[in-house]
């Protein structure tokens, strides 16, 4: 008959065991999993570009040139709070997707830019 000493000493008794097999497979499973997320957020990326580039160029230049107005209005602002801030680096990720994004646009949107750090 098992008694209630009996169970407690078992399960403290009991210690996982894990196979080098098994920890291989959770890291293959791990570096696999972040290397589709990078590669669905670059083919994002790239469609969101695709799509516009599809675009008849009249549609995407009256896009451009909405969206420029936009974020030259907004993100001029002295003193700009954080959430408008998102929203202007997202403005500004939007407009480098457009070929008519040149010396001007890049000018903008380079504040709100990620920065390439050493």
């Amino acid at each position: 008959m098992s008694t209630v000493t009996d169970m407690v000493e078992f399960s403290v008794n009991r210690t996982a065991y894990r196979s080098p097999i098994s920890t291989t497979v959770g890291l293959t499973v791990v570096a696999a999993a972040v290397l589709l997320s990078v590669a669905a957020a670059e083919w994002w990326g790239d469609s969101e570009q695709r799509a516009l580039l599809a675009l008849p160029a009249d549609s995407r230049e009256r896009i451009y040139h909405r969206s420029f107005d936009d974020m030259a209005a907004l993100c001029g602002l002295p003193d700009m709070p954080e959430p408008l801030a998102v929203r202007c680096r997202d403005e500004a990720t939007f407009l480098m997707r457009f070929p008519e994004c040149q010396q001007e646009c890049r000018a903008l949107v380079a504040a709100y830019l990620p920065q390439p750090s050493r």
